[in-house]
């Protein structure tokens, strides 16, 4: 990526992960200001709607940290030992969106984070239990809310959308 490796002997080996796929993807053409959680949050604040998020920043920060050094390190390894197959599975991931596609996604999870069940289990699913009640509160509201979540999220053992069916509350994908 041309950054000099040093620059992260300060941090946790789950950060130098995350930037490392950031540029990444910023490299590929891909910029954080241009997803769709962004597009929305732009025109909810044009329009001065309400955002409000499921989690915080914090949240998502203590979720890594909390990690072992050992799942960190094994995690950024993985991260750089993948890191020549991402043009290639970015696209793939793209198009499966494109397509809604859930059950690739529900592979990719398999395949990725199914190989730690201990970060599986963090990183998505005690976030998505987390989650449920707070878009239960949401549905159990006499107004409209749109809710967004990565896909990620919607798929697999654990989702969301699972959850949500525990509870007897169905969605559908259109």
């Amino acid at each position: 990526m041309g950054v000099e490796i040093s620059i992260f002997d300060a941090f946790a080996p789950w950060f130098v992960a995350e930037v490392i796929s950031q540029l990444q993807l910023q490299k590929l053409g891909f910029q954080p200001t241009s997803g769709v959680e962004m597009f929305f949050l732009e025109h909810a604040r044009s329009d001065g709607k309400p955002v409000a998020g499921l989690e915080t920043v914090h949240d998502q920060i203590a979720l890594f940290d909390a990690l072992s050094m050992d799942a960190q390190a094994d995690y950024l390894v993985s991260s750089l030992e993948e890191a020549h197959d991402l043009p290639k599975e970015v696209n793939a991931m793209v198009h499966a969106w494109q397509r809604g596609d859930t059950a690739w996604f529900a592979d990719q999870l398999k395949s990725e984070l199914g190989r730690d069940p201990a970060l599986y289990q963090s990183v998505l699913v005690a976030r998505n239990r987390k989650w449920v009640p707070k878009i239960e509160a949401l549905l159990n509201d006499d107004k409209n809310y749109l809710v967004i979540v990565g896909t990620g999220h919607l798929v697999g053992q654990g989702s969301v959308i699972e959850l949500l069916g525990k509870d007897g509350i169905i969605a559908t994908q259109r």
